[in-house]
């Protein structure tokens, strides 16, 4: 992963960059969440903040806080000790965040990014020429993708019902539909088909009153050039022709849908699903510490991520395309030009199609039609990589990046303007397979480890079943949803057969619901949740 140059600067100047005084309200500066601000404390920190804190309680009334959570706790350390909160007096938060950086042991606070979607209404052009100068029916010459290869697309909504997205739907084997149960205890009640992070829904689908070329068919459109069915007589094919299509909505059903207001939310979830890839196809200037943190845990889970460039025409970076560790994906036209609209620049990793793109649409399940941004971009590379994986699985995040940069095709003298400004070139997908071996090794399952626990509810003592385990010793701490722990301990490896339940007992547990955390070699690979009942041990 080529390193991208992030200032270190001191509070005051992140202030001033990214914090500029104004009057807030509802309608004022769209970079940003209203009334959301992330914040984190030093990690030697033993005590956790809440709302009661002898530090924290004068906040509250003055700046109507009414939250106070850590939502990505039991990714890895630095977001244990990430905070929400969430507060109602929106005139006065910069004061709030110079308040919250005056509290003992918070390491920094910033204003919670909201990203927006990237397409830009084009002109009709030829049907599907994006595959066709890809060289797409080459690549899939050597694989059509693989169905237990899972590219999550994080965008605004994705209609679920498109005849051309359902064959490719990605589906929670752990979950029960329609029961109101969280049967996979991964947080998400009823999360079948992906969830709504905005809405707090198991429902990913546009709102009712979409329209085809409205705003909230964005992510339809992205999702269906990723992975819309290939080969099945309807509709359009894709580059990832057979890969499934993990649905996550980011953005509130009750707004325009050009913002998504829950990015950080969304990559939790996908995390959690255990996707194999997040595409991210919206982008802002703003620069998040809490945002990079949580990009960092996904790429730990081995996740490869893929996000567009921008759409602005200039050199200034994006995010998250411009956060280490993903991939930032700028777009070309049918000449292999840069388009108009694209971003570019040093921190653009490579560029792809991304002018005039057929693909399906939000308002009805028919639906087709053209959206052009570097969002479409990014949805080739991310149907390439599941390609990739397909073949060659064991594949790490940054290997993937390197195969497909590798295998670009040069455009600078497409492009005497921007030659150089282009990263690696524009994406093919027959290279890729050219000058890199094909493995045909086995591709297993989404999540590989499977980890169940029975009975739950229980007294304080429960059985964990590791379904392909890999031999490796593991630890697991339980802890309150504030995150206190409560018990930690070690599993032993290699537990097979009549064996293969490992015992954990816990004492001094009082009703309610936990988290049970599993780590191997310091890094969490699952998280669920347990009720411990009225039995519990005392």
């Amino acid at each position: 992963m080529r390193g991208r140059i992030m200032a270190v600067l001191t509070l005051a100047i992140v202030y001033r960059l990214f914090f500029h005084p104004y009057i807030f309200s509802q309608t004022g500066d769209p970079r940003f969440e209203d009334g959301v601000i992330y914040l984190k404390t030093e990690d030697t920190l033993s005590t956790a903040l809440v709302l009661n804190s002898s530090s924290i309680k004068p906040l509250v009334s003055l700046y109507g806080i009414k939250e106070l959570s850590r939502p990505f706790f039991g990714l890895n350390e630095k977001l244990d000790h990430t905070y929400r909160v969430v507060f109602t007096g929106l005139g006065q938060t910069e004061d709030l965040l110079v308040a919250l950086q005056k509290v003992p042991g918070v390491q920094y606070a910033e204003r919670a990014p909201a990203y927006h979607v990237n397409y830009v209404p084009n002109d009709y052009s030829e049907k599907l020429w994006h595959l066709k100068k890809t060289d797409a029916p080459s690549a899939w010459d050597i694989t059509k993708g693989n169905q237990k290869i899972v590219i999550a697309i994080l965008d605004n909504a994705i209609r679920i019902s498109h005849r051309d997205l359902i064959p490719n739907l990605w589906t929670n084997p752990g979950e029960i539909p329609g029961n109101n149960i969280d049967d996979d205890l991964n947080g998400y009640v009823d999360d079948v088909h992906g969830y709504d992070v905005a809405d707090q829904d198991p429902d990913p689908n546009p709102p009712p009153n979409t329209v085809d070329a409205g705003i909230f068919s964005h992510g339809t459109h992205v999702a269906g050039i990723a992975g819309a069915a290939t080969d099945n007589s309807i509709g359009i094919s894709s580059l990832g022709f057979n890969v499934r299509i993990m649905a996550v909505k980011c953005s509130r059903s009750n707004s325009a849908g050009d913002v998504i207001n829950d990015p950080f939310d969304g990559i939790v979830y996908a995390i959690r699903a255990h996707a194999n890839i997040i595409n991210m196809s919206w982008s802002d200037p703003v620069n998040s510490i809490t945002g990079q943190n949580i990009i960092q845990a996904a790429h730990d889970h081995g996740i490869i991520l893929v996000a567009a460039a921008g759409n602005d025409n200039s050199m200034v970076p994006q995010f998250p395309a411009s956060y280490d560790n993903v991939i930032s994906v700028g777009s070309t036209d049918e000449n292999d030009t840069k388009s108009i609209f694209s971003s570019y620049g040093p921190t653009v990793d490579l560029m792809a199609p991304g002018t005039a793109i057929w693909s399906t649409l939000g308002g009805s399940d028919n639906a087709y039609g053209e959206m052009s941004g570097t969002s479409m971009s990014g949805a080739m590379v991310s149907a390439l990589s599941a390609l990739l994986l397909s073949v060659t699985p064991t594949l790490t995040p940054s290997q993937v990046e390197a195969r497909i940069k590798n295998a670009c095709d040069n455009i600078d003298e497409a492009n005497p303007f921007y030659a150089g400004k282009m990263g690696a070139g524009r994406l093919n997908a027959a290279k890729v397979f050219a000058i890199a071996p094909v493995t045909n090794a086995p591709v297993t399952e989404v999540s590989g480890m499977v980890v169940s626990i029975h009975p739950n509810p229980s007294n304080g003592t429960f059985f964990v079943t590791i379904e392909n385990d890999d031999g490796l010793p593991k630890q697991w701490q339980i802890h309150t949803t504030s995150g206190f722990v409560m018990g930690s301990g070690e599993l032993a490896p290699g537990l097979s057969g009549m064996d293969a339940d490992h015992q954990v007992v816990v004492k001094g547990l009082t009703p309610g619901i936990y988290i049970f955390q599993l780590s191997e070699g310091g890094k969490v690979i699952e998280s669920k949740r347990i009720e411990i009942d009225e039995s519990g041990e005392f």
